[in-house]
């Protein structure tokens, strides 16, 4: 099976979510953020959970006991549940795909951080005016969300 194919099979569940991820997006897009992070990294873990961690431009988290009244900061999971279906529903196509050498970990979170970038321009998330990076948890590439496009991990942080 080839990549185009699979990450098709990935697609066609990932947009079963979309509007829950757009509307968990509306809600964030609602926040104001504290004025010392410098931007949002979205980490994808293993099929799929998705994880904000808000950031300095050194790589610092802000934690949520970094607070200012009325200012968010720390971090928050999307779409739970996403992972646990997307594994039901595309099992006999990764086991396919990787018979033929496919990586299904790398080929479904590629999708995935396109997919996220996709909901998260119909969402209302172009009110956050902080650079927004998606990437898969401990691996390269990345996604710049804003101008939509890869970078190398760990470019975000200058």
């Amino acid at each position: 099976m080839e990549e185009s194919v699979y990450r098709g099979y990935v697609r066609d569940v990932l947009d079963l979510w979309s509007e829950r991820l757009i509307n968990e997006l509306n809600e964030l897009s609602e926040l104001k953020f504290y004025e010392g992070i410098d931007l949002l990294d979205f980490e994808i873990h293993y099929k799929c959970d998705i994880y904000m961690y808000t950031m300095t431009r050194d790589g610092n988290e802000y934690s949520p006991l970094t607070f200012k009244e009325g200012y968010y900061s720390g971090g928050r999971a999307f779409v739970k549940g996403l992972d646990r279906q997307l594994n039901r529903e595309i099992d006999d196509y990764t086991d396919e795909y990787e018979l033929f050498g496919g990586d299904s970990y790398m080929a479904s979170s590629k999708e995935a951080m396109l997919w996220f970038t996709d909901c998260w321009y119909k969402s209302e998330c172009s009110k956050i005016k902080l650079p927004v990076y998606v990437g898969i948890h401990d691996h390269m590439p990345l996604y710049d969300v804003i101008n939509r496009k890869w970078l190398k991990s760990g470019q975000q942080w200058f």
